[in-house]
């Protein structure tokens, strides 16, 4: 017996472990057991991390395989002033943020128009304008030059477009005389779709083209994009547009709080200002019975050539004063002269041209209340 209680003889054939309180192992007549127990056991700790190790390598490896399979994200919009009220020109520049228009085909002199037009329903929210080009023939462009980008790298240009008038097709253009022309030309639908090109640059500063193909024919677009990278994002404005908004806005060092300043520049702090109009208010509330007007009119006939005056009877309130007096003639024939008040009377001196029955004149007294 392996195990026996102390004292009995060994069974060297029993069991190495038991529960059983009181027995005692045999080491020594089952260290074979023991050592071929722990041979084997430490061959299955070798096999377990060998399986580890190898599902770490395969883990690793599908956790790559899914990382190259996702695109190149740019994101930042290279192109300028993609979302103003701009005006198209005959050239561009692209540190200017300024379009052109260009045309070419068959027909590179054909009639066409573009304009910016106000994007009612446009396909992202902040979106406000776009362009509108109508092509009579050949091809008709919205462009920006000068662009800089970088030789080899991978690029995608963007833009939403639909067809308004026709079948047009969409040109997506981008390049230059020095290096060629990466193009794509699509037929669109007349509802909003996004529409895509991806292209190596040709040279370290290119343009790029938003074009209508086709033969009277109208297209619309919006959303103009270009950036780094195979895969285009949701539009967004360029670095410049931002900086550039950003220097209209008004400098919070400029903002005072007085009315004195004199220093051009500066602005009025908004309580100040509300201040200020509330006192202008008060003021117009006060004046309002300070200073009234009173019109009187009267109707005389005037022969042609006349060279006189009339009067008007008036009535002037208690407690005012006249402030200034003026006369009118009903027709441009009869010139009035400076009126003056005497008593209860108006006198207006007056010239004719031609007669008039009646001519009417007629009286504005202002007048300030006596304080």
């Amino acid at each position: 017996m392996a195990m026996t209680k102390t004292g009995e003889p060994l069974d060297l054939s029993a069991p190495i472990a038991t529960d059983t309180p009181g027995w005692v192992t045999d080491f020594a007549g089952n260290s074979r057991k023991i050592n071929d127990f722990a041979r084997a056991t430490s061959n299955k700790i070798g096999d377990i991390t060998a399986l580890q190790t190898e599902f770490k390598d395969n883990l690793v490896g599908a956790v790559n395989e899914v990382i190259n399979t996702i695109p190149d994200l740019g994101g930042t919009n290279i192109l300028n002033a993609t979302n103003e009220l701009v005006t198209i020109g005959a050239s561009a520049s692209w540190l200017g943020r300024s379009w052109r228009y260009g045309k070419s085909g068959a027909t590179p002199n054909a009639t066409g128009t573009q304009a910016v037009f106000a994007v009612s329903d446009a396909p992202n929210p902040q979106i406000k304008y776009g362009f509108e080009i109508h092509n009579d023939s050949g091809r008709r462009f919205v462009t920006q030059d000068n662009i800089p980008l970088a030789t080899g790298t991978t690029y995608t240009l963007s833009c939403y477009a639909r067809a308004t008038a026709g079948s047009p097709k969409l040109v997506l253009q981008t390049g230059g005389n020095a290096g060629g022309y990466n193009t794509s030309v699509v037929e669109i639908t007349d509802g909003w779709k996004k529409y895509t090109m991806t292209f190596t640059a040709r040279a370290d500063t290119e343009s790029a083209y938003f074009g209508c193909d086709g033969a009277d024919v109208t297209l619309q677009i919006c959303g103009e994009k270009l950036e780094t990278g195979d895969y285009a994002t949701d539009w967004s404005y360029s670095p410049n547009d931002i900086d550039a908004a950003n220097s209209e806005k008004l400098d919070k060092s400029k903002v005072v709080n007085g009315l004195l300043t004199t220093e051009e520049g500066f602005a009025l702090d908004a309580r100040q200002g509300k201040a200020l109009d509330e006192k202008i208010a008060e003021l117009n509330s006060n004046l309002a019975g300070l200073i009234i007007k009173n019109t009187a009119t009267n109707k005389v006939n005037v022969s042609a050539g006349a060279q006189s005056y009339t009067y008007i009877t008036i009535s002037l309130p208690a407690g005012y004063s006249v402030l200034s007096i003026s006369a009118v003639a009903a027709h441009s024939t009869t010139l009035c002269g400076t009126a003056s008040i005497s008593g209860d009377r108006v006198y207006i001196p007056y010239v004719t041209t031609a007669a008039q029955t009646p001519e009417t004149f007629s009286a504005e007294i202002v007048l300030l209340k006596t304080l």
